[in-house]
């Protein structure tokens, strides 16, 4: 069961190139190392797109920028959260991407789709003196231990330079 994350959706009932595309993900999926959870979602995902094209009778290689579009608008039709849309759009990259590699299709459809703008995370501590809980940064008023990391060298940059004279 554990390798088999798409199986279990009810793949069983969808046409043969359909169920093929929806075990070359898997395998792919697998094959890169992709967490089991990812893995059963995008699986999920593709499944439910499957289903939806079996009702116009399409084929892996029928679905075009149009029919996705057409398929994305009914996503958005339903209310989804951003992120969750976000994620099935990643999903039906991902599917056409491995689509393409096997020469089902001779594009990804998917690529030309935008994902939806998702909601900006606002830092919790705002005080520019905090480093967030880095390790080795100290505080940023350059008075804390020192780093060699290119990462917490480029948190410090503005505080650093700032201090710096122009002529």
């Amino acid at each position: 069961m554990k390798n088999d994350a798409i199986g279990v959706h009810g793949s069983d009932d969808l046409p043969a190139p359909w169920r093929e595309a929806l075990t070359l993900l898997d395998r792919d999926l697998l094959r890169r190392g992709t967490a089991e959870r990812t893995r059963a979602v995008y699986g999920r995902d593709a499944d439910e797109l499957a289903h939806w094209a079996v009702r116009y009778t399409l084929e892996p290689a029928d679905v075009d920028y149009p029919w996705l579009r057409r398929y994305a608008a009914q996503l958005a039709e339903r209310g989804l959260a951003p992120r969750t849309t976000a994620r099935k759009l990643a999903a039906l990259r991902a599917l056409f991407r491995v689509l393409v590699e096997h020469g089902v299709t001779k594009a990804n459809p998917a690529d030309l789709l935008a994902s939806p703008k998702l909601p900006q995370r606002l830092p919790r501590n705002n005080d520019p003196n905090h480093s967030g809980g880095i390790e080795g940064v100290g505080d940023l008023n350059g008075d804390g231990p020192r780093s060699s990391s290119p990462d917490l060298y480029l948190l410090r940059w503005p505080v650093e330079h700032s201090r710096v004279k122009l002529r």
